[in-house]
Protein backbone atom coordinates (compact mmCIF):
# COMPACT_ATOMS: atom_id res chain seq x y z
CA UNK A 1 0.00 0.00 0.00
CA UNK A 2 1.81 3.07 -1.24
CA UNK A 3 0.03 4.93 1.33
CA UNK A 4 2.03 3.60 4.25
CA UNK A 5 5.18 4.94 3.21
CA UNK A 6 6.80 6.88 5.51
CA UNK A 7 7.24 10.77 4.45
CA UNK A 8 9.11 13.07 6.60
CA UNK A 9 7.56 15.49 5.15
CA UNK A 10 4.21 15.33 4.99
CA UNK A 11 1.70 16.21 8.44
CA UNK A 12 0.71 12.47 8.29
CA UNK A 13 -2.79 12.74 6.87
CA UNK A 14 -4.18 13.44 10.61
CA UNK A 15 -2.11 10.17 11.62
CA UNK A 16 0.79 11.66 13.02
CA UNK A 17 1.18 13.42 16.81
CA UNK A 18 3.41 15.39 18.47
CA UNK A 19 3.58 14.85 22.11
CA UNK A 20 5.94 17.09 23.70
CA UNK A 21 6.56 17.95 27.85
CA UNK A 22 8.34 14.52 27.90
CA UNK A 23 10.21 13.55 30.83
CA UNK A 24 14.21 12.64 29.77
CA UNK A 25 13.56 9.70 31.61
CA UNK A 26 10.44 8.24 29.87
CA UNK A 27 11.56 5.80 26.75
CA UNK A 28 10.11 4.49 24.05
CA UNK A 29 8.82 1.85 25.14
CA UNK A 30 6.95 3.09 27.98
CA UNK A 31 5.77 5.66 25.18
CA UNK A 32 4.36 2.27 23.34
CA UNK A 33 2.42 1.11 26.37
CA UNK A 34 0.80 4.36 26.96
CA UNK A 35 0.11 5.40 23.02
CA UNK A 36 -0.47 1.78 22.18
CA UNK A 37 -3.59 1.60 23.74
CA UNK A 38 -5.60 3.96 21.44
CA UNK A 39 -4.24 1.79 18.19
CA UNK A 40 -1.54 0.48 15.90
CA UNK A 41 1.46 2.08 16.01
CA UNK A 42 3.11 2.58 13.05
CA UNK A 43 5.98 4.43 13.80
CA UNK A 44 7.48 5.96 16.77
CA UNK A 45 10.75 8.73 17.43
CA UNK A 46 11.22 9.43 20.53
CA UNK A 47 13.98 12.23 21.11
CA UNK A 48 14.85 14.24 24.44
CA UNK A 49 11.87 16.09 25.67
CA UNK A 50 9.49 14.80 22.82
CA UNK A 51 8.19 12.35 20.47
CA UNK A 52 6.31 11.81 17.63
CA UNK A 53 3.80 9.14 16.57
CA UNK A 54 1.89 7.66 14.03
CA UNK A 55 -1.07 5.50 14.00
CA UNK A 56 -1.65 3.24 10.98
CA UNK A 57 -5.81 4.99 11.84
CA UNK A 58 -6.18 8.93 12.21
CA UNK A 59 -8.90 8.38 14.98
CA UNK A 60 -6.12 6.32 16.79
CA UNK A 61 -4.34 9.70 16.21
CA UNK A 62 -7.50 11.42 17.63
CA UNK A 63 -8.39 9.06 20.38
CA UNK A 64 -4.39 9.44 21.56
CA UNK A 65 -4.34 13.38 21.74
CA UNK A 66 -7.86 13.24 23.65
CA UNK A 67 -6.93 10.55 26.25
CA UNK A 68 -3.17 11.61 26.64
CA UNK A 69 -2.78 15.35 26.20
CA UNK A 70 -2.36 16.65 29.91
CA UNK A 71 -1.42 12.70 31.47
CA UNK A 72 0.86 12.45 33.82
CA UNK A 73 4.60 10.52 33.33
CA UNK A 74 6.75 11.05 35.76
CA UNK A 75 6.27 14.30 37.22
CA UNK A 76 5.38 15.94 33.97
CA UNK A 77 2.38 16.59 32.18
CA UNK A 78 1.87 15.91 28.25
CA UNK A 79 1.05 18.04 25.87
CA UNK A 80 -0.23 16.04 22.71
CA UNK A 81 -1.51 17.03 19.71
CA UNK A 82 -2.05 16.54 16.22
CA UNK A 83 1.53 17.26 14.07
CA UNK A 84 1.60 19.89 12.02
CA UNK A 85 4.62 21.37 9.54
CA UNK A 86 5.37 23.82 12.83
CA UNK A 87 6.36 21.05 15.34
CA UNK A 88 7.74 18.66 12.58
CA UNK A 89 10.19 21.70 12.42
CA UNK A 90 10.96 22.01 16.21
CA UNK A 91 13.46 18.98 16.24
CA UNK A 92 16.86 19.72 15.06
CA UNK A 93 17.04 23.54 15.58
CA UNK A 94 16.80 23.27 19.12
CA UNK A 95 19.91 20.79 19.39
CA UNK A 96 21.97 23.06 16.98
CA UNK A 97 21.09 25.97 19.42
CA UNK A 98 21.91 24.61 22.59
CA UNK A 99 25.14 23.23 20.73
CA UNK A 100 25.93 27.06 19.77
CA UNK A 101 25.14 28.14 23.33
CA UNK A 102 27.44 25.95 24.53
CA UNK A 103 30.17 26.75 22.28
CA UNK A 104 29.75 30.11 23.40
CA UNK A 105 30.31 29.36 26.75
CA UNK A 106 26.11 30.15 27.50
CA UNK A 107 27.11 34.13 26.45
CA UNK A 108 23.69 34.72 24.83
CA UNK A 109 24.28 38.22 25.25
CA UNK A 110 26.46 38.39 22.05
CA UNK A 111 24.00 40.86 20.30
CA UNK A 112 24.13 43.86 22.40
CA UNK A 113 27.69 43.96 22.82
CA UNK A 114 28.08 41.29 25.43
CA UNK A 115 26.47 43.04 28.51
CA UNK A 116 23.88 40.75 29.03
CA UNK A 117 24.94 40.45 33.12
CA UNK A 118 24.76 44.20 33.52
CA UNK A 119 20.80 44.41 33.49
CA UNK A 120 20.22 42.98 36.70
CA UNK A 121 20.01 39.30 35.54
CA UNK A 122 22.88 37.43 37.02
CA UNK A 123 26.71 37.72 37.87
CA UNK A 124 28.20 39.27 34.55
CA UNK A 125 31.00 36.51 34.36
CA UNK A 126 29.13 33.18 34.65
CA UNK A 127 30.75 31.71 32.06
CA UNK A 128 33.75 32.98 32.21
CA UNK A 129 36.11 30.90 35.03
Amino acid sequence: DPHMVYQGGEDGHGRRIFVGNVNYEVNEDELRDHFGKYGDISMLSAKEGFAFIEYTDPNAATDAIRGMHNFEMKGRGLRVELATQKTEDRGPPKRRDRRDADRDGGNFGRGDGGNFGERGRGPPRQSER
